[in-house]
């Protein structure tokens, strides 16, 4: 889903026309439609960066436009959004436990 107003959600082919982004969409069983298609969609709507979330891999995948390979984020995912003063962390091994109940 597209953060952004109810008219600009239910419109696939326009992106949002806030600074925010956020595109939540399921991995397809390809992963050449997950890493190719909707990667080139996103950098054609210009958004700043796509995220795979792999569950079974537990890490995330993160593709900024032109990029050749993603960074491959395993441990610790760090960003700084624009015009933000604190960078956002996230634990991924504690992320994954409490996402599986892992002991």
């Amino acid at each position: 889903m597209f953060a952004g107003n109810a008219a600009e959600i239910r419109s696939p082919r326009q992106p949002p026309s806030s600074s925010i982004r956020i595109r939540r969409s399921h991995l397809t069983s390809s992963a050449r439609t997950d890493r190719v298609k909707k990667r080139r969609y996103f950098a054609r709507t210009a958004v700043p960066e796509y995220w795979i979330v792999d569950c079974d891999a537990r890490v995330i995948e993160c593709w900024r436009p032109g990029d050749e390979r993603a960074l491959i984020c395993d441990n610790e995912l760090t960003r700084t959004p624009p015009g933000a003063s604190d960078a956002f962390v996230l634990d991924l091994p504690t992320f994954f436990t409490d996402v599986f109940g892992d002991t």
